[in-house]
């Protein structure tokens, strides 16, 4: 068991708080944690997109705050300080929302005709995500092999993310694998699906 320091305690009895509803607490945490969740906002949509605009990282960051207080605050509530610093799960739960954001493609780079001479048609198809065939995989292992595969978490974020064991999440991903390299008919000595 990790002992607590005194700042995390203090964490701890924030998001304790915020829970509860407390107003005063939710303005603590959200003016404390803000810059971490725009921080990995911007370098998440830096990394994918060429032009995005900032009003998009803005409706990201409402986007992260809302989740975590949907369904009467559960996901704020399933914060374990033992299993992850709190920057470390906002960071991936950041992380998620944005890829999410950018999954849905509604987003507005910039006017055409700022880069039209930039454009080229792609040199290999681009993969749109994982094709996971209905009902072959449970939701977890659905949900573990595209935070591993899609948003390129490691076993701990996903770990941290989800808030089970490493080892339960290599466990699953293993059996996700194996069940479609069965269902489309590859032997795991021919095949290796790796990131």
């Amino acid at each position: 068991m990790i002992v607590l320091s005194l700042e995390q305690k203090a964490i701890v009895n924030i998001i304790k708080k915020c829970t509860e509803g407390d107003r005063p607490s939710w303005n603590t945490f959200v003016e404390k944690y803000s810059g971490i969740i725009y921080f990995t906002i911007n370098n998440t949509l830096k990394s994918k997109l060429k032009f995005y605009s900032q009003h998009h990282a803005d409706d990201i960051c409402q986007n992260v705050f809302l989740r975590l207080v949907q369904n009467d605050r559960s996901l704020l509530k399933r914060y374990d300080p033992q299993k992850a610093k709190i920057t470390t799960w906002l960071m991936v739960i950041s992380r998620s929302v944005t890829m999410d954001f950018l999954r849905k493609g509604v987003y507005c780079l910039a006017p055409l005709d700022d880069f039209i001479n930039e454009l080229e048609a792609p040199a290999d198809p681009v993969q749109e995500g994982l094709d996971i065939p209905e009902q072959l995989l449970s939701p977890r292992q659905k949900l573990i092999v595209k935070l591993y595969f899609e948003d390129g978490l490691d076993i701990s974020e996903i770990s941290d993310f989800i808030g089970i064991k490493e080892q339960s999440v290599r466990s699953a991903k293993h059996k996700a694998l194996t069940k479609l390299r069965s269902y489309h008919g590859v032997s795991e000595e021919s095949y290796v699906l790796t990131r």
